[in-house]
């Protein structure tokens, strides 16, 4: 697995103001995020800030890999 470029994570991180942006999480530590790719290299995405998103870890695993699902996904109401 390609080693993931952390300056584009924490920048992902910082416009994202530290914040999930599926359940509005927030934790400025950046302990409980991650980045996610909304297109998945292994799928041709690039490394690129304005393909990466900030989710916290519960909402990255159930995230979707296709780029279609993953918009519906992100429009789904949150329970809980």
């Amino acid at each position: 697995m390609k080693k993931r470029n952390q300056i584009l994570k924490k920048k992902a991180f910082i416009r994202d103001n530290f914040t999930c942006q599926k359940c509005k999480l927030q934790d400025k530590s950046g302990i409980k995020l991650e980045s996610h790719h909304i297109i998945p290299l292994y799928l041709n995405g690039k490394d690129e800030l304005e393909i990466l998103i900030t989710l916290c870890f519960d909402c990255h695993r159930y995230a979707p890999n296709q780029k279609r699902d993953f918009d519906e996904y992100m429009k789904e109401e949150m329970e809980g």
